[in-house]
């Protein structure tokens, strides 16, 4: 942890649990240290010790620093991470901050931060309400499925990078919401028909996929008919229903939430960005929403969030932001 971090955390706690740090010299009992296991370490942080001491994880999703709801500096703390999962709601934002800090009533505060974030609020207002949600189909129920065998695929673009056109090829999960992201250089057929040949090579060849009617589908559904000795089938939702594609849409909307709102400042700026960056980029928001909890998080610390990386690699480990260099 920085210096300046440390500093300023037990700084926080010395304000707001001062009594919490006199029952904890004097060995005194305190409901609050008993309820969440608290106890000082080294640096005389509060800390909390839950039930994952002996899982393989980092130390401070083991032992999380204690923090009030109440405290600017834990607004601050928000605000950060809510802007490292690149303005992700209050779950993934709440996930993400629970593996360094532990705030009692937690999911009130980070929703009360995420609503009031500025930046969410240009994308978040609509002009309609919801529909009302329909039943799920049977493709998306379909149990002791492997990952990728009923899949959604679309595109979006273009986004203007270095005065070139380049597109995202999406490819969800139907059943466990795990997503698989591919640039294209053009929306021709025989780049689309590529960047599906890549992520069969690297996941599997779908039993089903669903998409809309977009002429490079449909060809790409011709060739892949008369190529593949093995069967599947190809569903072509109605034209001018993309409500019928809600479950690749919601994810196309996710991935443009986090690709745009990332590159806000340097868009309006006038700032050009090079193809080397956006690939970056791309793998990272990967990365990320192939970690989001998929699963409610409530204040109990006990309910282990399930995200879609536990389904694809069976592993207790999901994704975390790697100690680089920011190039954003």
């Amino acid at each position: 942890m920085a210096i300046a971090e440390l500093f300023w955390v037990r700084s926080q706690q010395r304000q707001f649990y001062s009594d919490v740090l006199t029952a904890l010299h004097d060995k005194k009992k305190h409901d609050l240290v008993c309820r969440l296991g608290l106890f000082l370490d080294e640096d005389s942080i509060i800390r909390c010790a839950h039930h994952l001491q002996n899982a393989n994880v980092l130390h401070g999703e083991k032992f999380p620093i204690l923090m009030s709801c109440k405290l600017y500096f834990t607004t601050l703390l928000i605000r950060y991470f809510h802007s490292l999962v690149c303005h992700q709601g209050t779950s993934y934002t709440l996930h993400s901050l629970r593996r360094e800090y532990w705030i009692p009533q937690g999911r009130a505060a980070v929703s009360s931060v995420v609503c009031q974030c500025t930046q969410c609020k240009r994308f978040i207002a609509h002009p309609f309400p919801q529909p009302q949600d329909s039943q799920l189909p049977h493709v998306r129920l379909t149990e002791r499925s492997q990952p990728f065998s009923h899949v959604g695929v679309d595109t979006f673009g273009p986004l203007l990078i270095e005065d070139c056109k380049f597109y995202v090829l999406l490819i969800t999960n139907l059943i466990c919401r795990a997503i698989n992201l591919e640039l294209l250089c053009d929306m021709t057929t025989d780049e689309l028909s590529f960047a599906y040949n890549w992520f069969a090579l690297r996941c599997r060849q779908p039993q089903f996929i669903v998409s809309d009617n977009a002429k490079q589908f449909i060809l790409l559904h011709g060739i892949l008919l008369s190529s593949l000795c093995s069967t599947f089938e190809w569903k072509l939702i109605p034209e001018y229903s993309a409500w019928q594609g809600g479950s690749y849409e919601r994810i196309v909307g996710l991935t443009k939430q986090s690709l745009f709102r990332t590159f806000q400042g340097h868009l309006l700026n006038g700032q050009t960005l090079s193809e080397m960056v956006l690939r970056t980029v791309l793998v990272e928001i990967l990365g990320m929403l192939n970690s989001r909890p998929l699963t409610y998080i409530g204040e109990d610390h006990k309910n282990i969030p399930l995200s879609p990386n536990d389904f694809l690699h069976a592993s207790f480990l999901s994704w975390r932001q790697p100690e680089i260099v920011s190039i954003y």
